[in-house]
């Protein structure tokens, strides 16, 4: 599908509903904003008591400070995960409209609806989860937290 002059670019609308179609990261029911708080307040538990040498995952107030401090942050990394899905959207339709015409995007639109496109998207979004996945995991055995996967 190449992009003619005509009718250049596709409404933001149109690009909207495509880009709607495919679910990006914060869509998925997974408890996001969770998992990130719980990562981040890590950090911040060690920071109560930075000079203390037994102040570690393993002392026993470890654990009930961490959950504090994560339920503490939730609000605030829900909001911020929430942002950036909106700035990814944003930056996604204006890319899109970078290279589609409204024809191209009607097009789009109309092959989506097909049962074939829903395969497609299903497809696809079953795609980008896995490929979520396997990120997660690699971002985990960088970090020393998990053994590198093998094939």
């Amino acid at each position: 599908m190449e992009a003619q002059q005509t009718g250049f670019p596709a409404s933001p609308d149109k690009i909207g509903r495509i880009v709607d179609a495919f679910k990006l990261p914060s869509d998925v029911p997974t408890g996001n904003a969770m998992k990130v708080a719980a990562a981040m307040s890590q950090d911040y538990v060690r920071a109560v008591d930075p000079d203390n040498k037994k102040w570690r995952p393993g002392n026993p107030r470890w654990d009930k400070v961490q959950e504090r401090v994560t339920h503490d942050m939730e609000p605030a990394v829900s909001e911020m995960l929430e942002q950036i899905r909106r700035e990814f959207r944003n930056t996604m339709i204006l890319a899109y409209m970078n290279v589609l015409t409204d024809a191209d995007a009607d097009e789009v639109l109309a092959f989506m609806k097909t049962d074939e496109g829903k395969r497609f998207l299903d497809f696809e979004n079953r795609l980008d989860m896995a490929l979520l996945g396997a990120m997660s995991e690699l971002e985990k055995a960088m970090s020393g937290k998990a053994a590198m996967p093998a094939l």
